[in-house]
Formats: structure tokens, sequence, C-alpha cells
């Protein structure tokens, strides 16, 4: 357990005095919520996910630091803003966390773009051998490849025949949230299944019952009923929700307005042939 921190306890015997039946107002897959849980240091949130995801012991884990923690007042709703987490471990390892619902077809670029950018990590004159391990993990909300679906998915660079990896400080882990159900033993074990089912929860009840099986998603269940009463947090939650909801809707109007082009030229292009096709018609019975 890493230290000078401490579990708040489970969620019944603490002093939260908020309602802690019925719906959720936030959603769980908000990435500015994924943001505000784990960047919190007073708490064991994030080594607890990384431990399970990275499947590192616990004890191993000697510190944390985010390196882009967000507060109250910054803007989040720049297209440069990318609430994904990005911690150093153990003053070896860089973590880069991210929650993504919305499938805008570049992931594998994306999620690769991120780890080479954190790859370059060294210093002028350090050896190339002391360069930091870099891992990624996406929780996303929707299939990468429907063709070889999962729930855990885990890339590493190998070699094509032989299968032998070039090298073990380089992974992307994507964690698909719609196939938590397909959790094998070791994923239970782990408590990623229970991880999945935090952030896929809709009721207090669930989120309760998750906190009951695991400290460190205790921790994020009761950080998250702190949120939930947080006005400031709200207000930029729902600041957050409304940018992303007017990006999409520009988005899909963009697309309308390009799929009716395209309709128009097709319909155009459709009569064209048709007149053609007339016109040949009347030639070979011309010819005839």
């Amino acid at each position: 357990m890493p230290k000078n921190k401490s579990i708040s306890g489970n969620l019944s015997s603490s002093n939260l005095s908020f309602p802690t039946s019925g719906a959720i107002p936030i959603r769980m897959t908000s990435d500015l919520l994924f943001h505000y849980l784990l960047q919190d240091e007073k708490t064991n949130i994030l080594e607890g996910i990384i431990s399970s995801y990275l499947d590192i012991p616990i004890n191993d884990i000697k510190s944390v630091n985010v390196r882009n923690p967000i507060s109250y007042g910054d803007d989040i709703t720049s297209k440069q803003m990318v609430l994904d987490i990005v911690a150093e471990l153990n003053n070896d390892q860089i973590i880069n966390l991210e929650m993504q619902v919305y499938n805008f077809h570049d992931w594998p670029e994306r999620s690769l773009s991120y780890c080479c950018r954190f790859f370059d990590n060294l210093e002028t004159g350090v050896p190339y051998s002391k360069v930091k391990s870099v891992y990624h993990i996406g929780f996303l909300d929707y299939t990468l490849f429907p063709e070889v679906a999962q729930f855990i998915s885990t890339y590493t660079l190998r070699e094509v025949k032989t299968n032998y990896e070039f090298t073990s400080k380089f992974r992307i882990t994507v964690v698909d949230l719609k196939r938590v159900n397909e959790a094998d033993e070791t994923d239970k074990k782990a408590h990623r299944d229970l991880w999945a089912k935090f952030f896929k929860a809709t009721t207090w009840e669930e989120i309760d019952m998750l906190a009951a099986k695991d400290e460190y998603i205790n921790e994020a269940a009761t950080k998250l009923h702190q949120l939930a009463e947080d006005k400031r947090f709200r207000d930029q939650y729902w600041e957050r929700e409304d940018y992303i909801r007017r990006e999409m809707d520009r988005d899909l109007y963009y697309e309308n307005i390009i799929a009716g082009v395209i309709a128009e030229k097709d319909n155009t292009i459709a009569a064209k042939d048709a007149y053609i096709a007339e016109l040949e018609a009347k030639l070979a019975s011309i010819d005839k």
C-alpha cells in the first residue's frame, strides 16, 4: 500500500450525507469525471486501477505522480483539451489512461501517437537503455475491432514470424466496456471486470455493490459521491457535456450536408445515365 494515504472505508459506514440510491446524475463514462477520479492524490484510486490492468502488485507501486492535473476553472471546451491521465509510476514508467465514448475511427493512430510521444522521454546524454516504459490503457465504450472483439486486448511490438517480443517497454491495452460480461477468470481475479462495471454503472446501488468488493473502487465510489455533491464539478461537467453534444451535432450537421451533396450528385449522374441510355436506344432504333 502506498505510504501517507488512507482508505475511506465502506460507503455504508462513511459520513456522507447525500443519497446513495437511485440513478446516478453523472454519466460514468465522462472523460472529465474519469480525470477527476484518477488524479486525486489523496486516494489510492489510480494505484488500484493501474495495479488491476497492468498486473502490478500494489505493494510494488511506490509512487504515482499525475503529470497533467486539471482544476476548476480550466477551459475544458477547447479542441486541444484531451482529458487523458498521464502518470509517472515509480519514476521509471509512464502510464497513459483515457476514457473514450465516441468512435472517431482513429483510435489505433491516436493511441500509438500518444505512446510514441511519451516514449521519447530521455534527457540529453542519457543512454537509450534507460528510456522509461510507456503503457497506454484505453477504456472504450464501443468495439474497436468487431472481427476480433474481446473484453481486453493487449498490443505489443513483436516479430511477425516468431512472435518474439521486440521490447517489453511499449504496450497498448484496450478495454471494451461493452464486453465486460466476457471477462475471463484472470480478469475477474484482478478485478478488471469490477472496474469496467463501475464505469458502466447507472445507479448508486450498483456502485455500492461494487464498492463492497474492492477497496480501491470503494475509494472511487466515495470520491464519486463527493463530486456529485460539488456544484463546481457539476457546472464544469455540464459545460463539458454541452460542448461534446454541440461538437457531435455540428459533425452530424456537416455529415448530413455532405451526404446531401453526394446524393444530389448521384441523382444527377443517374439522370444523365438515363438520358444517355434513352439516346442510345433511339440511335439503335434508327440504325435498324
